[in-house]
C-alpha cells in the first residue's frame, strides 16, 4: 500500500486532502495494474491467497431451511386458516405451503374458499392479498 507524507505544519484537514488525492491518483497495488481480468485476478490471489471458504448464497446463508420462493406472484386458494392470540393469521393454501401473517395493525381478513394473491413487495418480503384487495404483509413458514 502506498506511504503518504506531509510535512510538520500542516493541518490534519490539509494532510488528509493531500493523502487522499495522492491516494486516488493512481493505483494502490500493482496488481490493480493489470487490464486482463484473469491476469489481474491470478496476481491478487498469489498476493494475498484465495478465499478459503464459499461465498454464502443466500440459502446456503440461512443454513438452507425456510427458502423464501422465488416467485413474482403466486394465486391460490385457502386451505385453512389459524389465528394467533395476538390476532393475526396463519394461512395454508391449496398448494400446501403456509404463511404467517406479519403484521399486527391490518385490515386484511381471509377465510377457508377464499381465493388469494401471494407477491413478492420490497426488501425481499411478501404481500398477501385478499379477495377485496387487502394486502397485508407475510413470512413464508412453510
Amino acid at each position: 500500500m502506498r506511504q503518504c507524507s506531509v510535512g510538520p505544519g500542516l493541518s490534519l484537514a490539509a494532510a488528509l486532502m493531500i493523502c487522499s488525492q495522492a491516494h486516488a491518483a493512481g493505483p494502490v497495488h500493482r496488481c490493480a495494474e493489470l487490464r486482463d481480468d484473469a491476469e489481474r485476478l491470478a496476481c491478487y490471489d498469489a498476493e494475498f491467497g484465495k478465499p478459503t471458504a464459499a461465498v454464502p448464497t443466500p440459502a446456503s446463508a440461512a443454513g438452507g431451511t425456510r427458502q423464501q420462493p422465488e416467485i413474482a406472484g403466486l394465486t391460490s386458494v385457502v386451505a385453512s386458516v389459524a389465528h394467533k392470540r395476538d390476532g393475526r393469521f396463519l394461512v395454508t393454501l391449496a398448494n400446501g405451503q403456509v404463511w404467517a401473517q406479519s403484521e399486527l395493525e391490518s385490515k386484511a381478513s381471509v377465510e377457508a374458499g377464499d381465493s388469494v394473491t401471494v407477491r413478492r413487495a420490497s426488501f425481499g418480503s411478501f404481500l398477501l392479498v385478499t379477495k377485496a384487495g387487502i394486502a397485508t404483509r407475510v413470512k413464508r413458514v412453510k
